[in-house]
């Protein structure tokens, strides 16, 4: 007698476990006709286990899936910054690319400030006769309507480089 060990996955509706060792009427049986399925695989009738298959038509954590018996295939890191297929939200790590993306927004920052606290005060002022300056509508319109485009320009560079492009 030789003994086989058949690995075979069991499917939602049954139970199957490998088969300790083969009939003799599956060995005098003849080429042409195959042997019945029952003397190579058969059925787990533990109720247990039907009830555990029932059960198993939803995934499975993997602390869950260990004492269910059920085989875990893979774990898939999860980061939440990156480039890979499985990643929370996209980003280039690039030390460079990094380096060079804090510049923009400080550029952007300090054409903000300049722009709206020092260039346009002196054209967009009136001078009191105790010399202080107060502001017109005109610097704060035009201030406020560039600070706008400001913001918007430096959220959708954020998008841009925060979105995957594939």
């Amino acid at each position: 007698m030789m003994q086989r060990k058949n690995k075979v996955k069991p499917t939602s509706s049954t139970v199957i476990s490998p088969v300790s060792s083969i009939d003799d009427d599956a060995i005098s049986s003849s080429p042409s006709k195959p042997s019945s399925s029952s003397a190579l695989l058969r059925k787990n009738s533990d109720q247990n286990a039907i009830d555990a298959t029932s059960k198993n038509n939803h995934i499975h954590s993997p602390s869950s899936s260990k004492k269910k018996g059920a085989v875990v295939i893979a774990t898939v890191k999860r980061n939440t910054w990156g480039t890979q297929p499985f990643d929370k939200h996209w980003l280039n790590l690039d030390c460079c690319g990094l380096i060079c993306a804090s510049m923009t927004y400080m550029l952007h920052a300090y054409g903000v400030y300049s722009f709206g606290w020092i260039l346009l005060p002196p054209w967009f002022s009136v001078m009191d006769e105790d010399g202080y300056r107060e502001l017109t509508f005109g610097c704060n319109f035009h201030r406020t309507l560039f600070i706008t485009i400001a913001a918007l320009a430096v959220f959708a560079h954020f998008k841009a480089m925060t979105t995957d492009p594939g």
